[in-house]
């Protein structure tokens, strides 16, 4: 939106204490010939010398023309600024906040003439003149009646606004005489601005009033609007107006079109805003983001208040967190087409091909172009409104990121994405504030309070929830400590070594109270994720068997608590562990990483045995379909199986009595008997096909208490005759093998109703 400038007129102070500005920002027009970065002065002499130097009999109107945001209200002030400055009356009206003729005309005829008012009675030594003092009864009389014909009680003074202009803007041959006497050689300059988003049922009437009304000697109208938009306006109206751009060359005596800025001016224009409102960013990646840009001044001036937007994410991060490059491509390509950018930042398969395509060689460069292409002719083909010049300057952006990307080849797509998305879905935790948390750890006391307050602290002020600045906070802890530890190991022993070893087990005391102390506070915002528990295990096991030196010793050692600290914090985070050690031997290769590493790897898999296999017993009375969901398909299901197949193994020899119970008929309880019924059956194919592990199984049905368990179970609740029939094999199983299972009153009126088994 263009700024209207008001402007007060008074002949005793000077000409630039008149100019007040209703508005700023980063798109309003410029005042002064020092805001001019686009040579837009020189233009706006050449429209004040048309409107100023003509014979004082004239009526004068100048077209500026010029497309949206090139610039046209700028000339207008500048136009202004330079009239003042000669001591011309000026009034500048802007019709586009206007709904209907009456409010336009009221205001207009009311400013002109606050205008001429104060024009004429400040003119210092003529204020007496008799000519002087006709004008002023002449303005005085006709401002009332105009501002009184919108009153209810005026009657009939005027029944539509265009009847109000030509009543009060027709000056009688004295009224003109006295009115030159009172200006002399200055003139009534009246600007017009933003034509073109005017209300269309009113630029007709508007540009009508301008050739036939206001064609009043000495003054001279300058009017602001892209010509091809009130042209077809005008043609839209009525067929009378035919080809509204030939039209316009009745009403507009002197058209003038705007110049398009140079790349050098634009690049001015960004780098001067940029340096205003967004200094943080690099002013030759301003320049180059300039290039890919409409060259129009309010296209540039509205990127830079998106990067002004930025400001509070990229002042979160390091300077090397941001790719200033990738950033403000990818700024200007949703700046430039909002609706559609989506489906080029959110392709992650399109800019893995676009990665692969644009390492190195020349094929690839030419497979980069052709992959480019046909993803934004594909993206154009259901988006028909779009112009057809519009796909360059979307295939030019796209350009721009992908030839950034040799640059930072260890750019992953997470990475890359995250450059798209930094304004709306920017990260709980930077790196710089990682390391500022980091940077006073040794002056602050480290405890699980101090860190909640930090993290709830820091997620009040960010927006972001707890778990995730939590969960942010201990994977930048786990990778920074990485970091530290191929440091130490690329450095010779000695001081720089030690050092880096110290940073990291001041991280590790951090991931110690994230992963295993905050856990206490019983709450779920602060239990460390699957991937976290593994990368930290992952971290030990690779430097475990360094031994060189004294400080390595002991930040083993520290390590060493920390794993098992962490393996006993949660119990009941089975799988996540089973994916780190296994549940037997040969698992991981950890046996590769020396006998302490292993002697801590077999002290975890006995209790994690433990812990699978009293998890197992405890799903029979309690998980449907337990055969399926946790045998058979669980993610470790054939870990699970072997378990429980497994005679020497915890399931028996720990947790006997436990299974034994949670075999027990409860009333109700179709889950167990579901479960049982399906486990004899699996048990009894086994055996009876020969399968796989049909020995364990076997063994299995041949513990009596086991077996006597599980058929009571299975029969708790009458069966329907077809589940009858199957378990028939299984009870017959069962009895050879010395197992006293009795049949309840129930089993013998079904089975008599049965086929004879073949």
């Amino acid at each position: 939106m263009s700024a209207e400038v008001a402007i007060d007129v008074n002949f005793n102070t000077p000409a630039k204490e008149q100019r007040m500005v209703s508005r700023t920002g980063y798109d309003a027009a410029r005042f002064g010939r020092d805001e001019d970065h686009l040579n837009r002065w020189p233009f706006a002499q050449e429209i004040y010398r048309i409107a100023s130097s003509g014979p004082s009999d004239w009526s004068v109107r100048i077209g500026v023309y010029g497309e949206w945001g090139s610039g046209k209200t700028s000339v207008i002030n500048f136009v202004n600024s330079m009239a003042l400055d000669e001591g011309h009356v000026v009034f500048t009206f802007n019709p586009w906040q206007f709904q209907s003729a009456d409010d336009l005309w009221k205001a207009f005829v009311e400013g002109l003439f606050e205008r001429i008012t104060e024009a004429t009675k400040t003119k210092g030594s003529q204020a007496g003149n008799r000519k002087t003092k006709a004008v002023v009864a002449t303005v005085a009389k006709v401002l009332p009646k105009a501002i009184g014909a919108w009153n209810s009680n005026a009657g009939e003074a005027a029944k539509s606004g265009i009847g109000l202009l030509r009543k009060y803007l027709v000056f009688s041959a004295d009224d003109l005489a006295s009115l030159k006497e009172v200006l002399g050689e200055r003139r009534l300059l009246v600007t017009i601005d933003d034509l073109d988003r005017t209300d269309a049922k009113l630029v007709p009437e508007i540009l009508f009033a301008l050739k036939e009304i206001m064609d009043v000697p000495g003054m001279a109208f300058i009017c602001a609007f892209d010509p091809v938009v009130v042209g077809k306006v005008l043609g839209d109206s009525h067929s009378g107006f035919g080809d509204g751009l030939k039209f316009l060359e009745k009403i507009i005596d002197y058209p003038r079109w705007l110049p398009v800025p140079t790349s050098d001016q634009l690049a001015r224009l960004a780098a001067e805003d940029a340096a205003k409102f967004c200094p943080y960013v690099p002013s030759t990646e301003i320049s180059d983001a300039v290039g890919l840009l409409p060259k129009n001044p309010r296209a540039i001036r509205q990127f830079i208040r998106i990067l002004d937007l930025l400001r509070h994410q990229i002042l979160r991060h390091h300077t090397y967190e941001i790719h200033w490059s990738i950033l403000l491509a990818a700024n200007v390509l949703k700046v430039r087409f909002p609706k559609i950018s989506h489906e080029i930042l959110e392709d992650s398969e399109f800019w893995e091909s676009v990665y692969n395509s644009s390492l190195f060689g020349e094929k690839k460069e030419d497979d980069l172009k052709i992959l480019i292409a046909t993803k934004v002719d594909k993206i154009f083909q259901n988006c028909s409104a779009m112009p057809a010049p519009a796909n360059d300057e979307l295939a030019n952006c796209v350009t721009a990121i992908a030839g950034k990307l040799n640059a930072w080849h260890w750019v992953d797509p997470e990475a890359l994405r995250y450059q798209f998305h930094l304004a709306e879905s920017p990260c709980a935790v930077t790196w710089k504030e990682f390391d500022s948390f980091l940077e006073h750890l040794d002056s602050i006391s480290l405890s699980v309070e101090s860190t909640r307050v930090w993290i709830e602290t820091h997620s009040l002020k960010g927006g972001q929830p707890k778990k995730q600045v939590f969960t942010e906070l201990l994977s930048a802890a786990i990778s920074r400590r990485l970091a530290c530890l191929s440091k130490a190991a690329d450095a010779m022993p000695g001081k720089e070594m030690n050092e880096w070893l110290k940073n990291a087990s001041k991280i590790l005391r951090l991931i110690d109270v994230l992963i295993t102390e905050m856990q206490r506070l019983d709450h779920r915002d602060y239990l460390p994720e699957a991937t976290q528990i593994s990368a930290m295990f992952e971290q030990v096991r690779q430097y475990f068997h360094w031994r060189r030196t004294p400080a390595y010793r002991t930040a083993r050692r520290e390590e060493e608590k920390i794993l098992k600290k962490l393996f006993m914090a949660n119990p009941d985070a089975i799988d996540p562990w089973i994916e780190i050690v296994g549940l037997r031997d040969g698992y991981g290769r950890h046996e590769e990483n020396g006998n302490e590493w292993r002697a801590l790897i077999a002290s975890f898999r006995k209790t994690l045995q433990d812990r699978s296999s009293l998890w197992l017993i405890q799903q029979l009375p309690i998980r449907s379909e337990f055969l399926r969901n946790v045998i058979r398909e669980e993610k470790h299901g054939h870990l699970y199986r072997d378990l429980f197949l497994d005679l020497g193994g915890p399931v028996w020899n720990k947790y006997r009595r436990q299974l034994l119970f949670n075999l027990r008929p409860k009333s109700g309880n179709a889950t167990l008997q579901n479960n049982a019924y399906d486990l004899l059956s699996w048990l009894e194919a086994l055996i009876t096909d020969n399968r796989a592990n049909s020995q364990s199984a076997r063994a299995l049905l041949g513990q009596n208490d086991f077996a006597l368990a599980l058929w009571k179970a299975c029969v708790a609740e009458p069966l329907n005759p077809r589940a009858v029939g199957s378990l028939r094999d299984a009870h017959a199983l069962l009895v050879s093998l010395g197992v006293g299972c009795k049949t309840p009153a129930w089993w013998d009126l079904i089975v008599k109703g049965l086929p004879k088994p073949d």
